[in-house]
């Protein structure tokens, strides 16, 4: 076990304070602010505001899968793939980096999935809330650090209409603790775990809320944690065929080396101006700083990698919010503004890509030095670097909760931008062949992407009868994309004969653009919901929503722009509370038909093309159970069942209008009718056991055991009729299963807790992707090397320890 070094950054800031508040120490923690105190023979409430408003969440009538701040604690949650496990209708498909650029992972609702591949193409599917601010960004999604955060709401299916692009299939929410005035406390939590196959890490973090006279409180929140590897990079060789020339990896041999190191901070304020209005800026920062890559080559063994360069990565981002929230007569009114900085920086290597093409092709005959020799050791590496700012503003008005007629309406303003630079690198490469201005570039994408979005919102809501209510919804908007830079290898400068450039002066650090495009789209989003009190507790409703997301275009030269796509969905849910309120069933039926849906696959050299195909259909159906079946035992579950599937076959789009071509007579098919969606399993589900009992001789001391197990149905990873036939067994990866394990006391102040995730040691694969094109990197006509497809698998068995300290 290692908990070494005490928290960094902030935190010895926080636990200076803290340490004044020992004579001061509470004799309970506070139940968190979201959850309110059950009775000893109820569940407790959660309270959501996925209508943007506070609300009990049994009485919202929509389908959310909230997880509360306890919940969060007792399932040991430090990340977004520790909380996806145990919400069913999320899916999400893990990106390695392999292709150079940030590394991210994407986020998937009710089988609503695309498989895209890269920050060049379509905007996410799932949008990502921090608090007020939608912190989507175009690679993926933030992987905020976990700790006092309030809960995180899943609200799955369309949110056109309050939360507008990027929410078509569903949005995720996570809501951090704020300020309490007039309460002086802290808390301080230390973990220690060890990874098979790799090695021990450690969690340290903390928090303290400090009053500021009768008015004002600040909340400084720190973290510092480790991540132990547990990929083997091993001994390996390769042949070009060109030079003859054979290279070694022995300077990046290593075990367990895909370890990462997490640190970062929050700090929110909050006034009271009076007793109507309320201000709270905040600022949240957050740096990873990765090693290796987190897949291993199932032709080379499990757990182990043959890579011959560099491979790391650096993500840092920083958001800072304002809220500003009061009364104007007896409407709410809420102001949300928040900017948002990314940057990562990395290196990938490209052995994959050098030594296939070379082998295959004879690419290598290309790649030669400034005396016109072929290189010896035409091995790549991709050094990214890649920016991203949001900025956004929203508006709105609420009117009371308890009003007959009761509405919320308001004002959105987003832009987005991205700015890459990636150049892929060959040492010793020809300058007359370099792309101007990048020495030893054989290839650079230098591209600036900006997304603007404007939109006006609104939902009303009119109980007919006391039981009997009905809700409407639209969204107004209006959104532009801009897409420039360059991208390919040399040119002839603008104006000469053979020249692809389109600017006749630079872009950036290139020597001119090779493409700038842009695309502009308006529209509306519609909700639609009738819902019915049957009793106490019991809630039946029918919904109708559609939701959407901005066209674009590609990069590459000669091929067109992609439209916008739509999403609609049928719904029928319910939500009831049994056995006195000890028992809480909810679930929810629907269709969804998705047109024009944006795809991607990889084109020549393994190049990212985004096409519309026709459409796309899922049925489905998620359920939970919460049942305290004694004052001692809780038990938890929750399923979802999806069948997602192309509605028609798939044969290109036209060259004129760029829509799906409806008539495949004659052409060959590149995704056939029936074909499922990518990274959605037909089934997925989780249970948890939770048994309290008190410590006997220790009069305030709780113990529990808890038990947890998840299971992911098998998943395809490719769509296209060409990519499934080459990508072979790896087309689609099995389900698998994880059980975990926790026991601890705690006397309300104090907490420990021993734990161990994965316990059977499950060799599940997350997902399978190659470094370049399938049909090249997926051959096995090369002696001597290994199929390059990389496979993403489940964390091996953890164990660890961890003891909390509130004060």
């Amino acid at each position: 076990m290692r908990v070494s070094r005490i928290m960094s950054g902030a935190l010895p800031a926080a636990l200076m304070t803290t340490s004044v508040l020992v004579s001061v120490r509470a004799a309970v923690a506070q139940e968190l602010a979201n959850v309110q105190p059950p009775s000893p023979a109820t569940l407790a409430t959660v309270i959501v505001t996925a209508e943007k408003r506070p609300e009990n969440a049994q009485a919202v009538p929509m389908s959310i899968q909230a997880l509360p701040s306890k919940q969060l604690t007792e399932l040991i949650v430090n990340n977004f793939r520790d909380y996806a496990n145990y919400v069913p209708s999320m899916s999400f498909q893990s990106h390695q980096g392999l292709n150079g650029g940030n590394a991210g992972d994407l986020i998937y609702m009710r089988g609503v999935a695309d498989g895209s591949t890269s920050a060049g193409g379509s905007l996410p599917l799932v949008a990502t809330y921090l608090d007020e601010q939608p912190v989507t960004s175009i690679s993926g999604t933030l992987d905020v650090h976990m700790y006092d955060v309030s809960r995180v709401e899943v609200l799955p299916g369309p949110q056109g209409t309050l939360y507008g692009a990027s929410s078509e299939a569903g949005t995720l929410r996570i809501i951090t603790n704020k300020p309490e005035l007039h309460r002086l406390y802290g808390s301080v939590d230390l973990q220690g775990d060890s990874v098979g196959h790799g090695g021990n890490g450690y969690v340290d973090q903390g928090f303290v809320n400090v009053p500021v006279g009768d008015r004002a409180a600040i909340r400084l929140v720190a973290f510092d944690e480790y991540d132990p590897g547990f990929i083997d990079n091993v001994s390996a060789t390769r042949t070009f065929a060109t030079s003859g020339a054979t290279v070694n990896n022995s300077n990046f041999v290593h075990s367990a080396f895909n370890g990462s190191h997490q640190y970062g901070g929050r700090a929110a304020l909050q006034v009271d101006l009076s007793d109507r209005w309320t201000v709270t800026p905040s600022v949240i920062t957050q740096e990873t700083r990765a090693t290796g890559i987190n897949a291993y080559e199932p032709a080379v063994g499990y757990l182990d990698v043959e890579r011959f360069g560099p491979d790391y990565q650096r993500d840092r981002w920083w958001q800072a919010a304002l809220t500003i929230q009061g009364k104007v007569g007896r409407f709410d009114l809420t102001y949300a503004g928040a900017y948002l900085n990314r940057q990562t920086h990395s290196s990938t290597d490209y052995m994959d890509y050098s030594v296939f093409y070379d082998n295959l092709y004879g690419s290598g005959a290309a790649w030669t030095d400034d005396l016109g020799d072929v290189i010896s050791d035409p091995h790549q590496e991709v050094y990214a670097t890649d920016k991203y700012s949001d900025y956004s503003n929203e508006l709105r008005v609420a009117s009371p909760s308890t009003d007959r007629l009761r509405f919320v309406t308001g004002l959105f303003q987003q832009t987005q931008t991205a700015d890459s630079l990636w150049p892929y690198t060959v040492n010793d490469y020809a300058t007359a062949n370099s792309v101007v201005g990048f020495p030893n570039t054989i290839f650079l994408i230098d591209q600036s992407r900006v997304e603007r979005d404007l939109a006006a919102f609104g939902e009303a809501t009119y109980d007919i009868t006391s039981k009997l209510s009905f809700l409407a919804g639209v969204r107004l908007y209006q959104d532009r994309n801009n897409f420039e830079g360059y991208y390919g290898s040399r040119t002839a400068p603008p104006g000469a004969p053979g020249s692809l450039c389109v600017t006749s002066g630079p872009f950036d650090g290139a020597p001119c653009a090779t493409f700038d495009k842009d695309t502009r789209d308006s529209g509306e989003t519609h909700k639609f919901t009738l819902s019915y009190k049957l009793a106490h507790g019991r809630l039946l409703y029918a919904t109708y929503s559609t939701g959407y997301r901005p066209g674009g275009t590609n990069r590459n030269p000669g091929i067109g722009p992609y439209k916008a796509d739509s999403l609609s969905s049928y719904e029928i849910g319910w939500k009831t509370e049994w056995l006195e309120d000890r028992l809480i069933w909810n679930a929810a039926v629907y269709r969804e038909t998705w047109d024009d849906f944006q795809f991607t696959f990889e084109g020549p050299n393994g190049t990212s093309i985004y096409q519309n195909a026709p459409s796309a259909a899922v049925t489905g159906v998620e359920t939970s159970v919460h049942w305290l079946a004694t004052e001692r035992l809780q038990l938890t579950g929750a399923v979802a069942f999806n069948d997602s599937r192309i509605s028609r076959d798939f044969c290109g789009v036209s060259s004129a209008s760029y829509s799906p071509i409806q008539d495949c007579s004659g052409l060959p098919i590149q995704v056939t009718k029936g074909t499922p969606l990518v990274y959605v399993p037909r089934f997925k589900g989780d249970i948890t056991a939770r048994y309290s009992f008190p410590v006997p001789g220790l009069n305030d001391w709780i113990a529990h055991v808890e038990a947890t197990a998840a299971y992911r149905g098998s998943i395809p990873v490719y769509l296209r009729v060409p990519d499934i036939r080459d990508a072979g067994p790896y087309y689609r990866l099995g389900g698998f299963a994880t059980e975990s394990l926790s026991a601890g006391m705690s006397d309300g102040s104090r907490r420990v807790e021993v734990f161990a995730k994965n316990i059977f040691n499950s060799h599940g694969e997350v997902n399978a992707q190659t470094s370049c094109a399938v049909v090249t990197c997926g051959s096995t006509a090369i002696a001597g090397v290994p199929q390059a497809f990389y496979v993403t698998p489940t964390q091996p068995r953890t164990v660890g320890v961890e003891f909390s300290q509130d004060f």
